[in-house]
């Protein structure tokens, strides 16, 4: 009686394990969450205007991205939710027609870059969640809470989580695949072949680092086939299923990655492959850059990866199906990035939910070598702590500094509008989303859409024609001050390190092209905006001898021009300093 009492009054008797359970589960999930939705509003990640804005393309009725710098499953699903987004805003009123709703993109884009984010918090909580039941299906319970706990904190999952950038809906697909080939290997069950081929080719759409899946889904066929309930069985009946699903997938989610496959595969190689390749790295310093991230950068710390690698050493002696699926990923995972001796640390971000189980592994292992009792649950509670804490605490220190004061581009931007004549010419060096928003005027918006108009007709350039047009109509409406800007794209990275490299196509009007900062004095610029830390990296010996014409462009603006404001702070694409210059009428002589 007195049980059923106590359960009438709750979900579940407050003593019970799956309360404790329940209760631990609802704290990682609103950390998760809330770790998420912080920084949701702020000023455009220096990339997300990619994603954005051929989602916006999309809207012209025309589903080929007509470029392939990712692929194109994010763009469709943003795609989807600004067509929720316009038609709740034509019910209540506030926009009247399509043109409306795409202006109003150029008059305010933060609630469209907002709206985009969604898809990668929900990514961002579905990895969570899919971590969880990996670590709990290769160790239990105890190890399933802390790799999830783990992956709602860990600072490169959250800020990656809060930007409408490929790379969560990627490491969600990976996390699902890695989960079915756990089903795969301890069943050789053709259906969890089936949703990991569907899972791989879904990544792959994504983004192709999706690609080294493969290693992961042949070992866990043959593993699979290893079992005595399935002996007999070829795995490459599963690989085979696993491989026709990963092509549907991939076709639902990069459909003209199929159809316009000539056009795939020269971005692929373009900016995937050749864009990737060694800038004269070692592996053994790619490798030590990626430790380095694991360890300060996310602190997970040297206890903490070294936990990992015990997890994986009981895997592979207690579960060895388990243990290959996540350290082949993982080891495959870092061999590629080291041979192309280039490291971001985001790079690393589709590995992280099988290091993550790993670590969780090696946790609970050590809490059921304990022995039970209340000593035990506080060495576990306290153990937990000392895990998550401190890559927590790191990333409630980057939201903070965040959010400490304006993003710089905003601080710029007012400067401009207070000090800067309206209809002035501004030389903005950088690409889009990297300097102050900035309203162009109507007649320098008109140039470009003639120029525009003069390229050969291709579905590029009429998403870009259109872009145009109805930034042309939101700079009619703006009340502000607008100005006519100059834009200066950098060097592609290897131009100058290897002059055989052909310019690389941009988004822009036309490729990267080398010109000094002679020809845009000619072109009337009397301001010129720039990123302060990129100067600083070339107008040094090693950028003198390496990258000449950016060495003397930015010594030549050292020169010719006067730093008249410099703001600093943090965005959510990481540090960023803007210095303004105004030209004096002496140097154009000079």
């Amino acid at each position: 009686m007195a049980d059923n009492h106590s359960s009438a009054h709750g979900l579940l008797p407050k003593g019970d394990k799956a309360y404790k359970m329940l209760v631990a589960a609802v704290c990682i999930g609103a950390a998760a969450l809330g770790l998420r939705v912080v920084g949701l509003t702020l000023l455009p990640h220096h990339d997300e205007h990619h994603v954005v804005n051929v989602a916006l393309g999309f809207g012209s009725g025309d589903l080929n991205p007509h470029q392939f710098w990712y692929g194109t499953l994010m763009m469709y699903l943003v795609f989807i939710i600004y067509g929720m987004m316009f038609v709740f805003l034509r019910l209540t009123g506030a926009v009247g027609s399509v043109d409306d709703f795409a202006v109003s993109f150029f008059q305010d884009p933060i609630p469209f870059y907002t709206a985009a984010r969604i898809v990668s918090v929900a990514a961002g909580l579905g990895t969570v969640a899919l971590v969880y039941l990996m670590a709990r299906r290769a160790a239990g319970k105890n190890a399933g809470l802390v790799a999830a706990g783990l992956a709602g904190v860990i600072p490169a999952l959250v800020v990656r989580n809060r930007v409408a950038l490929p790379d969560s809906l990627l490491v969600f697909f990976v996390a699902a695949c890695l989960l079915s080939l756990q089903s795969v290997a301890e069943t050789g069950s053709l259906k969890a072949s089936a949703k990991a081929g569907l899972f791989y080719g879904l990544s792959l759409a994504t983004k192709i680092l999706g690609g080294l899946l493969i290693v992961p889904i042949i070992l866990a066929h043959f593993l699979a086939s290893r079992s005595k309930t399935l002996q007999g069985r070829s795995p490459l009946a599963g690989i085979g299923l696993a491989l026709l699903f990963m092509a549907l997938g991939f076709f639902v989610g990069c459909p003209f990655g199929v159809i316009d496959y000539k056009k795939f595969f020269a971005d692929l190689f373009v900016f995937q492959l050749s864009y990737n390749l060694a800038a004269g790295k070692s592996a053994w310093e790619i490798i030590a850059a990626m430790g380095r991230s694991l360890c300060w950068e996310n602190m997970l710390l040297p206890s903490g990866c070294a936990l990992g690698l015990l997890g994986a050493v009981v895997l592979l002696k207690k579960r060895i199906a388990h243990g290959v699926i996540f350290v082949s990923f993982t080891a495959a995972f870092v061999a590629f990035l080291a041979f192309q001796g280039r490291f971001y640390s985001h790079w690393l971000l589709p590995v992280f939910p099988a290091i993550l189980v790993m670590l969780g592994v090696g946790f609970g292992w050590i809490a059921d070598s304990l022995k039970s009792g209340c000593k035990r649950v506080w060495v576990m509670v306290v153990l937990a702590a000392l895990i998550i804490i401190p890559p927590g605490l790191q990333t409630a220190g980057e939201l903070r500094l965040l959010l400490a004061k304006p993003d710089p581009r905003l601080m710029a931007k007012q400067w401009v509008e207070s000090h800067v004549p309206p209809g002035s010419v501004i030389l903005m060096d950088g690409g889009v989303n990297v300097l102050p928003p900035l309203m162009e005027s109507e007649e320098c918006l008109q140039e470009s859409l003639v120029a525009v108009e003069k390229q050969p007709p291709s579905g590029f350039y009429k998403h870009l024609g259109e872009y145009l047009h109805y930034r042309m109509k939101a700079a009619g409406r703006y009340t502000g001050p607008t100005y006519w800007l100059l834009r200066r794209r950098r060097e592609w990275w290897k131009a100058e390190e290897d002059k055989s490299t052909p310019n690389a196509p941009t988004f822009t009007l036309h490729e990267d092209q080398r010109r000094d900062l002679e020809w845009y004095l000619e072109q009337g610029a009397e301001y010129v905006i720039i990123l302060g830390h990129i100067r600083d990296s070339f107008v040094t010996s090693k950028g003198r001898e390496r990258w000449p014409a950016e060495w003397e462009f930015y010594s030549g603006l050292e020169k010719s021009a006067k730093a008249v404001a410099t703001f600093c702070g943090e965005t959510l694409g990481g540090p960023m300093s803007i210095v303004i210059y105004r030209v004096e009428d002496i140097s154009r002589d000079s």
